[in-house]
């Protein structure tokens, strides 16, 4: 199962919505590829700190799909517009892959989800 995500986290609860979707599939046997696309590649950030301790934090709730086994990868390009390109600030298991790898993901899925605005 694959996601693409093109959001970026605490503007729409698409993360939200990806982590729990990823996070249950993974527990049903499924195995999971995530594309972080557009403002998506800000989701993986070490750098995400929200303002207050008890708010959730979506770079942690990446690192724990990681910690998970799921697949996660971030448009080199998209991430050197938004200025973030930087794989020491990036999470766990996340790295970046070019588009390439969105035609391996699209080829290899049963299914493509995509979340945008």
């Amino acid at each position: 199962m694959g996601f693409m995500l093109n959001t970026g986290p605490y503007s729409f609860e698409y993360t939200d919505l990806v982590v729990n979707l990823a996070r249950e599939a993974v527990k049903k046997g499924h195995t999971v590829k995530i594309y972080l696309y557009i403002d998506g590649a800000y989701n993986p950030l070490k750098s995400i700190k929200p303002p207050l301790p008890e708010e959730r934090n979506i770079a942690s709730l990446i690192e724990e799909l990681c910690k998970m086994g799921v697949d996660v990868k971030v448009c080199p390009v998209c991430a050197e517009y938004r200025g973030v390109k930087d794989e020491d600030n990036l999470v766990g298991c996340a790295s970046y892959e070019g588009l390439g790898y969105l035609g391996e993901l699209t080829a290899d899925c049963d299914k493509l989800i995509v979340f945008t605005h």
